[in-house]
C-alpha cells in the first residue's frame, strides 16, 4: 500500500490484515471444493481414521477459522450430507 497519508508505522499491520483475509478466502475455497465432490468423504475418512471426524465437521471447520480470520460469512453453513 503506497497511500501518501497513510502511516508508515501502520504498513506492518495492513500488510498482517492482507495476508488474513487472503487465508480466510483460501479456506472458503477449500471448503467449497471440499462440498463439491461427495467422493472426498471416503479419502477423509482413510487419512483422519477416526469415523467422528468427517467432510462436514471439516468444512465447518474451515468456515469457522475464514470467519474467525475475517471473512464476511455470507456463505450459508454446509448442509450435512453423510
Amino acid at each position: 500500500m503506497t497511500d501518501p497519508d497513510l502511516d508508515p508505522t501502520l504498513a506492518p499491520a495492513l500488510a498482517r490484515i492482507t495476508d488474513l483475509l487472503e487465508l480466510a478466502e483460501l479456506l472458503q475455497f477449500l471448503s467449497s471444493w471440499l462440498a463439491s465432490d461427495p467422493d472426498l468423504a471416503a479419502s477423509l475418512s482413510r487419512f483422519v481414521g477416526d469415523p467422528g471426524y468427517d467432510l462436514y465437521k471439516l468444512r465447518v471447520d474451515l468456515d469457522r477459522f475464514a470467519i474467525l480470520l475475517g471473512a464476511d460469512g455470507d456463505e450459508p453453513p454446509p448442509s450435512e450430507h453423510r
